[in-house]
């Protein structure tokens, strides 16, 4: 298991939702805050997956060549209520782009193009949860924070470097994206956010007014 340091170290820096929009000159910009923040109910959530949901999945690949570990969609469906927050709403894992489900990426298509192996597909590997953790997004006005799950996982590790790929994704976490904040649903969202967080409803709406331009 990762120690606090190296998982602080490792957390992933790109999302889903926010990659299109986070490359300069063909590289990946992070696309959150450098600030990562360990969910208070962290504690409860790990618990839970551990005594109810499979700690395994199956190696799956999708027709873009995306190489991915098919886990069981109560990570997302059953956590997501831990948060008690209307404003959340579910990963871009069940649209027509990626209708595939909860998951965690083991190798981008780009990375599939270099193997010359045949894959394990159908295998199921095993895994540990580290934490629940959620980052503030850059590059997103439609979407606030993130919240994932770090891994651990000495069989994803080294089926990495048996495709002949680098240890862990980027150098960071094996993870599973969670959830989304919406930046603001409504009015009443608008005033909630504000004083949860401290800011003045100015400050709120010129957030809200950004996010409208962009719709």
């Amino acid at each position: 298991m990762y120690t606090p340091e190296e998982i602080r170290i490792a957390h992933p820096t790109t999302f889903d939702k926010c990659l299109p929009s986070v490359k300069v000159d063909g590289v990946k910009l992070p696309c959150r805050e450098k600030e990562v923040i360990i969910d208070p109910r962290s504690t409860s959530i790990v618990s839970y997956i551990n005594s109810v949901l499979p700690i395994a999945g199956t190696l799956k690949q999708n027709d873009k060549g995306f190489i991915y570990l098919d886990i069981a969609n109560e990570y997302i469906t059953s956590v997501i209520p831990f948060f008690d927050d209307p404003s959340i709403d579910l990963p871009p894992y069940y649209g027509e782009s990626f209708s595939d489900g909860a998951h965690i990426a083991i190798a981008t298509g780009d990375e599939e193009k270099k193997l010359f192996s045949p894959l394990p597909l159908g295998d199921a590997f095993s895994f540990t949860i580290t934490g629940c953790y959620r980052a503030s997004l850059l590059y997103d006005l439609n979407n606030k924070y993130v919240w994932y799950l770090t891994i651990t996982s000495d069989e994803l590790t080294k089926l990495r470097t048996d495709m002949g790929l680098t240890p862990l994704p980027n150098g960071e976490s094996f993870y599973i994206t969670l959830a989304y904040k919406k930046t603001f649903l409504s009015l009443n969202d608008l005033i909630t956010d504000a004083t949860k967080n401290r800011i003045t409803l100015s400050e709120s709406a010129v957030l809200l007014n950004k996010l409208r331009n962009i719709q």
